[in-house]
């Protein structure tokens, strides 16, 4: 975590509840075409099998909380699975940038 930015917690979401999987920051609150996330249910309670070269039924959101200055990226998603009686761990490449203040112009 970049300094700045707290994790405050995880939750499994169905995609049906949010008409797909969003693949940026989302507000508390929601935005135009995205639904508060906040207000969902927590899915993970329960397993969630994924068929083999299925799409799964849930994603994972964390929700962070700006405590200063940020000063960097969240980068990297780490996933932990269990495929019959093998444990796995997948690392991803992901980055989301959160910036306060007035919009940065876009990179090529």
């Amino acid at each position: 975590m970049p300094e700045g930015l707290r994790i405050t917690g995880y939750k499994a979401l169905s995609h049906e509840d949010t008409d797909g999987h969003p693949l940026s920051a989302s507000p508390v609150g929601g935005s135009p075409g995205t639904p508060d996330l906040t207000t969902l249910p927590d899915r993970s309670g329960r397993p969630s099998l994924v068929p083999a070269h299925e799409p799964g039924e849930v994603f994972w959101a964390a929700r962070v909380r700006v405590t200063g200055k940020v000063t960097g990226d969240l980068t990297g998603c780490r996933y932990y699975y269990r495929q019959g009686d093998a444990e796995y761990q997948q690392d991803l490449a992901c980055v989301s940038r959160i910036r306060l203040g007035p919009p940065l112009k876009a990179q090529d």
